[in-house]
């Protein structure tokens, strides 16, 4: 996905959860391919960051990471990020669902 399809793709997820105890915004961030004792290579994406005013990072990570199906995230900086260029298009109704649970 090129960097403007990934950030339309995360505009689209969190479009209509506002107004709760979390909070969801998009920033920009980078994708890194390969890992372990590959090369790796980073490339711009758009992350979506969730915090959350009654809940740590580490529990939001942890209901998304138990929810069905597991939403896998990294945390930053007291941010849950999650990074939409690994997600199949006919997943991201059950992210927004799961999102919706926060």
């Amino acid at each position: 996905f090129s960097p403007d399809e990934v950030g339309q793709r995360a505009r689209s997820v969190i479009e209509g959860l506002s107004g709760g105890s979390a909070k969801f915004e998009l920033i920009p961030g980078e994708s890194t391919l390969g890992g372990g004792a590959g090369p790796t290579s980073n490339f711009p994406t758009t992350l979506i960051a969730i915090t959350h005013s009654q809940k740590s990072a580490q529990e939001i990570e942890h209901q998304l990471r138990t929810s069905t199906p597991p939403v896998i995230s990294r945390i930053s900086e007291g941010k849950v990020l999650l990074d939409l260029r690994t997600v199949f298009a006919d997943q991201l109704p059950a992210l927004h669902e799961a999102l919706k649970t926060l």
